[in-house]
C-alpha cells in the first residue's frame, strides 16, 4: 500500500466563537469539513458528515467513497429534520482517500462546496485540484468575473453545493496516480481567504513535517485576520520501491469518476495534450473520452469540437423563461388587484371641522382614502359617548354599515339635519324636498259669558301658538 504521512491543525480564528470545522486524519482517509448554520448547526453538520464518512467507507474504491459522501449527506439532512433548532444546517466536505482501481493504487479526491485540495507542483507553485462550488467561482469560470474580482466579491461565500441541503448531493470525484514526493493540502476557506497561494506554496516547501506545515499555515491565517475557522490537513506520499520520486506533476489525473457540473464541458475546455505525457482516459457515466493531462482534474474535457467561433450561439430565452415571465406578470396583476380592492373596500366616519364627514377607501401603498360626503350633521347633534371615537375615525366595510353607524351616533335621528343628510341616502336615492311654508290660520274664537258678565277677548292662533288679544278696547 502507498506509504503516507500526514498532519493536521484546526483553529477557531480571531472572530468566530465556535470552531465549526471538523478534520480527520486516518490511515487511508483525510477530510476537512466546514460547517454552516448558526451557533450549533455548523459544528454538528461537519461532525456528522466526517463521522458518517469514516464509518460507512469500508470498501476502498472511488465508487464507495462517492456513496459514503451520499450517506453523510443523508445523515445531515435526517438530523436537521429531527431537530428543528438546527434546520438549514449544512457543511462542505473535501476528502482524500487511498483507493484501488483494477489492481492499481490511486488517490481519490472528492469535493462538495468550497473547501479545497491543492497539489504542490515539482516545477514550483501549487495547483488547485478541486473546483469551488460557489456563486463567484461559477461566474469566474464563465468569464463574468476575474480572479481579482472574485476574491473581493460581496457574495463570495454563497455556495451552490453543500451537504445537508437536499436528499441527493452532486459531487466531484476523481482519481490521481500517486507519485512519491507528492504533497497534498486539504483546507477550509479560512486558510485561502487569508493567505495567498504563493505564501502557502512557500510554507509547503520550507517545512518538511506535515504537522508543522499545517500549524504554520493556521498561524499565518490568524495573522492575516482569522475571520473564519481555519482547518488544514497535509498529506505526503512517501517513496518506496513501487512509487519512485518523479520529476513532474504532469499526467497525474487517472480517472474522473463523477463530475456532475452542468456547465463542466463549457467551463473546463483543455488545451492540446503535451508530448511529455500520454493522454489518460476518463470514465464519465460509463463511457470513455480522452482527457488532457493539463486540464483541471475535476471533469473530463469534451471530444474534439469545432472552434468556439463556429459553434451556434445558444439563446437564453427559452419557453421556460417565457412561462416564468407570464406567471410573474399574472402574480403582479393579481397582487395589484387585491391591494386595490382592499384599499377601496372601506368607509371612514369622522368628526372633522365640527361636522360628520365620510371618507371612502384606506391609505395603502400608493393609494389613499378620498372624501366621499360631508354629512351636514353638526357636532352638537352627536352623542357625547361617540365624540371621541368619531374624532379618531370609525371604519366600516359597507355603505349600509356606515349609515347605521351615523344613525346610532346622533342624538335625534329625526332632526331636520339628520333627515336631510346625504350620508344617509342609499345608492340611487334622492334627498327629500326641504321647501317649507308657514301656514297661518285664524280661528275665530267663540265669545262666552262668565259669571262677572265680562266679555273675553278673542283668541288668535298663529302657527299653533296661542296669543290673547288685549281686552277693553
Amino acid at each position: 500500500m502507498i506509504r503516507i504521512r500526514a498532519g493536521a491543525a484546526s483553529d477557531v480564528g480571531q472572530v468566530r466563537q465556535v470552531n465549526q470545522d471538523t478534520v480527520l486524519v486516518d490511515e487511508r482517509l483525510f477530510v476537512v469539513a466546514d460547517g454552516m448554520g448558526g451557533h450549533r448547526g455548523g459544528e454538528i453538520a461537519s461532525e456528522i458528515a466526517v463521522t458518517t464518512l469514516r464509518s460507512t467507507l469500508t470498501t476502498w474504491t472511488a465508487d464507495a467513497l462517492a456513496e459514503a459522501v451520499q450517506d453523510a449527506n443523508r445523515a445531515v439532512v435526517a438530523y436537521a429534520e429531527d431537530d428543528p433548532s438546527v434546520k438549514g444546517m449544512g457543511t462542505t466536505v473535501c476528502a482524500l482517500a487511498l483507493v484501488e482501481d483494477e489492481g492499481e493504487e490511486r488517490i481519490a479526491i472528492v469535493n462538495v462546496g468550497d473547501s479545497r485540495c491543492y497539489l504542490a507542483k515539482r516545477e514550483g507553485g501549487i495547483e488547485q485540484q478541486t473546483e469551488d462550488h460557489s456563486l463567484v467561482a461559477t461566474l469566474e469560470r464563465q468569464g463574468q468575473l476575474t480572479a481579482e474580482e472574485a476574491a473581493v466579491h460581496p457574495h463570495r461565500n454563497i455556495l451552490t453545493r453543500a451537504l445537508g441541503i437536499d436528499e441527493h448531493v452532486l459531487v466531484d470525484l476523481f482519481e490521481i496516480r500517486p507519485f512519491a514526493g507528492d504533497r497534498y493540502l486539504i483546507c477550509s476557506d479560512g486558510l485561502f481567504n487569508e493567505v495567498s497561494e504563493p505564501e502557502i506554496d512557500a510554507v509547503m516547501r520550507r517545512i518538511d513535517d506535515p504537522t508543522g506545515v499545517a500549524e504554520e499555515l493556521v498561524r499565518l491565517a490568524n495573522e492575516g485576520g482569522g475571520r473564519d475557522n481555519i482547518s488544514v490537513v497535509v498529506v505526503d506520499v512517501l517513496p518506496d520501491a513501487e512509487h519512485p520520486v518523479e520529476g513532474s506533476t504532469a499526467g497525474r489525473l487517472a480517472k474522473v469518476v463523477h463530475a456532475e457540473e452542468p456547465l463542466a464541458e463549457e467551463i473546463r475546455r483543455a488545451g492540446p495534450p503535451t508530448a511529455a505525457a500520454p493522454t489518460p482516459v476518463a470514465v464519465v457515466d460509463g463511457g470513455s473520452e480522452p482527457v488532457h493531462p493539463d486540464a483541471p482534474p475535476v471533469a473530463a474535457a469534451p471530444p474534439e469540437a469545432d472552434p468556439p467561433a463556429a459553434e451556434p450561439q445558444r439563446t437564453r430565452f427559452t419557453w421556460r423563461v417565457a412561462v416564468f415571465l407570464l406567471v410573474l406578470v399574472a402574480v403582479a396583476v393579481a397582487a395589484a388587484g387585491i391591494v386595490t380592492y382592499y384599499a377601496r373596500s372601506a368607509y371612514l366616519v369622522r368628526l372633522e371641522d365640527g361636522e360628520l364627514v365620510v371618507y371612502k377607501g384606506r391609505d395603502v401603498l400608493f393609494l389613499s382614502k378620498e372624501l366621499d360626503e360631508r354629512c351636514g350633521i353638526p357636532a352638537d347633534q352627536v352623542e357625547a359617548a361617540q365624540v371621541r371615537r368619531l374624532e379618531a375615525g370609525i371604519e366600516k366595510t359597507s355603505a349600509a354599515e356606515t349609515r347605521q353607524l351615523i344613525l346610532n351616533s346622533v342624538t335625534d335621528p329625526e332632526s331636520p339635519e339628520v333627515a336631510a343628510s346625504p350620508c344617509l341616502l342609499a345608492e340611487g336615492e334622492t334627498p327629500p324636498s326641504t321647501t317649507s311654508s308657514s301656514t297661518t290660520s285664524t280661528t275665530a274664537s267663540t265669545t262666552t259669558t262668565v259669571a262677572d258678565s265680562t266679555t273675553t277677548a278673542p283668541s288668535v292662533v298663529i302657527d299653533s301658538t296661542v296669543a290673547t288679544a288685549p281686552s277693553g278696547g
